[in-house]
């Protein structure tokens, strides 16, 4: 019985990795594939010929689609640095101070951060219309962190919780004050929790489009998930490229996952089993 479970797992774990990551494998190569073998009655698994044509028309001059990169890169790098500013000792602070109603007040956190998107895209547009932030970045980054921050609270304070006492008290006692303590010793020693929020921020900030669809008007401002409706005109869609596009909006997510995943797996297991 072991034994046939040794190579039954493995197949069973292979076979539902392939299905998840088809319909990856397939914008990749549908980003590879002429217009007409992308429409051919009978589909190809892999491209008779390969054509980066796709990839050049994104990429040309009249395209702006190098804007969209670099909005969406400075939209979730300033989302990515003020979530962590913000949710890092907001997290050790309900991790280490006793307060009253402790339990409600993280269930209340993980409750805001479980909104989606498009509930709150009508309110934050009223309020950012009123504040005159509409069409700029701020108004993108404030409101990705209404999902970013929460979730980040909740890891870290958890993470924060599994940390000994010790370390803290000591530092406090040489004297090293609140911040100090937090700055010098806490924060070095939670690098995985750290690193595993930042990732997560990138990733939702980059990936985001309800937002940026409500609160952006002018294309200028427009990250690389909205400027991909340009590819899907009142004629049709341009698949290829939409695909390219796709492609290359997907390679900086796969990437942070890759380089990270050590600190990603250590960060979101650390201090599961205590509250």
């Amino acid at each position: 019985m072991k034994k046939t479970n040794k190579i039954l797992f493995p197949i069973v774990g292979f076979a539902i990795m392939c299905i998840y990551l088809f319909p990856i494998y397939w914008m990749v190569i549908s980003s590879l594939k002429k217009t007409t073998e992308i429409f051919a009655s009978v589909p190809t698994f892999f491209p008779t010929e390969i054509t980066v044509e796709s990839f050049k028309n994104i990429f040309s001059k009249q395209s702006q689609f190098q804007k969209y990169i670099l909005n969406s890169v400075l939209i979730s790098s300033v989302n990515t640095v003020l979530t962590i500013i913000l949710s890092a000792p907001a997290a050790y602070g309900l991790a280490r101070k006793k307060i009253k109603g402790v339990g409600f007040l993280i269930i209340f956190v993980l409750v805001v951060q479980m909104f989606p998107a498009s509930m709150l895209a009508s309110p934050l547009y009223s309020l950012f219309s009123k504040l005159g932030l509409t069409n700029s970045y701020i108004s993108v980054i404030f409101a990705n962190m209404t999902i970013s921050v929460p979730y980040c609270i909740a890891v870290l304070r958890t993470f924060f919780v599994s940390l000994p006492s010790d370390l803290a008290e000591a530092a406090l006692v040489d004297g090293c004050g609140i911040w100090g303590t937090f700055l010098r010793i806490i924060v070095p020693i939670s690098k995985t929790g750290i690193m595993t929020c930042a990732a997560f921020s990138f990733v939702f900030a980059w990936s985001e489009f309800m937002y940026s669809l409500t609160l952006l008007n002018d294309q200028k401002y427009w990250p690389i998930t909205l400027g991909m409706r340009l590819f899907d005109g009142q004629y049709g869609t341009q698949w290829g490229e939409l695909m390219a596009a796709a492609t290359v909006c997907s390679l900086p997510v796969i990437l942070i996952f890759l380089v990270a995943q050590k600190y990603i797996v250590s960060g979101v297991t650390a201090g599961s089993v205590k509250g």
